[in-house]
């Protein structure tokens, strides 16, 4: 399924179907989400995930970020709602009043630390809307290089969906790439 529409290409690109077609567009979107996936290693689904967010290494840690941010509710919504989410140390897991979460950050606030040498896990939701945002003005600066129309808008657009990607994956990859 793709991350964007071809509606959402046209609204931020004002490409209208005179310059270029649907069907061209629709194979754009495909290179971008392909783009995509290869950056990040990982097929977007939306879908509830369990991460593993590391082994506690000192004995005052009480703070552990996800990956993915925000966390949201089953409505897509952005929640700090500690019933939304499921943590576990050691498989085991923990009590909704052991944590804070702050959904917005994607990060949880143990009340106490976990023991040294524990293994933190947390089963959340994630928003895609970011992910459809990179696929669409990816999406866009490929219609703009297709049509050899304006080297301007295309790096605008790859630069600001590549920017959309790095802030929700929270990765670096953008230097190694």
């Amino acid at each position: 399924m793709p991350y964007t529409t071809v509606e959402a290409v046209r609204s931020i690109s004002s490409l209208t179907e005179t310059e270029i077609s649907d069907a061209v567009v629709t194979s754009m979107i495909d290179w971008a989400d392909r783009e995509i996936e290869s950056i990040t290693d990982k097929v977007w689904t939306g879908q509830q995930i369990k991460e593993r967010l590391g082994i506690q290494k000192s004995s005052t840690n009480k703070t552990f970020r996800t990956l993915y941010k925000p966390i949201v509710d089953d409505k897509g919504e952005t929640t700090d709602d500690e019933s939304k989410v499921t943590i576990y140390v050691d498989t085991v897991a923990q009590a909704s009043d052991k944590f804070e979460l702050r959904g917005s950050e994607g990060k949880i606030i143990f009340t106490t630390a976990p023991s040294i040498g524990a293994e933190i896990e947390m089963t959340y939701r994630y928003s895609l809307k970011s992910i459809a945002e990179a696929s669409t003005f990816l999406s866009a600066a490929n219609c703009f290089h297709r049509l050899s129309k304006s080297e301007d808008k295309e790096k605008e657009f790859r630069v600001r969906g590549l920017a959309i990607l790095a802030a929700f994956c929270g990765h670096s990859f953008m230097t190694t790439r």
